[in-house]
């Protein structure tokens, strides 16, 4: 979809200008929330009255999509923004655009000890599930060794 930053950047804008509808704002933005498997955003605007609000977006699978190709782009493309895990795009009325890109060291840590946890209950789940396995299959053989010997 998108190859290189400026692509990206020229996506947002578009995004942002084709869902303000009658919008005036003296700034519009993107905060963007990015893991491996994951994409979250949200699209807020300081209006006339320098009030923030939220703006409602078309599209979020496409969205999301050109975040995750972002992130993959500022890995390997100049200018290099290694690891972020959060990013603010924001569109001034003039068409100026600025982006902030943010690695947020405790917001990774309280994810990364939450899938820690996880999984943990997972690797549980499944010795649990192995060892009732297990328990079955030996019993089984046993009763059948009791049928065949008793025969």
């Amino acid at each position: 979809m998108i190859n290189t930053e400026k692509e990206a950047f020229l996506y947002f804008a578009d995004v942002l200008i084709k869902n303000r509808g009658n919008i005036v704002f003296s700034k519009c933005w993107i905060e963007m929330e990015r893991q491996p498997n994951s994409t979250g955003f949200g699209v807020r605007y300081l209006d006339e009255s320098g009030t923030r609000k939220s703006m409602y977006i078309e599209a979020k699978n496409e969205l999301c999509a050109v975040i995750q190709e972002l992130y993959t782009i500022t890995q390997t493309q100049p200018p290099i923004h290694k690891d972020w895990n959060r990013a603010v795009f924001t569109l001034y009325p003039d068409g100026k655009v600025n982006m902030d890109y943010i690695f947020d060291a405790e917001w990774q840590a309280e994810l990364d000890a939450d899938a820690a946890k996880i999984n943990a209950k997972i690797r549980a789940a499944q010795k649990a599930r192995e060892t009732r396995l297990a328990k079955k299959t030996f019993f089984e053989r046993g009763y059948r060794m009791k049928l065949i010997g008793s025969s």
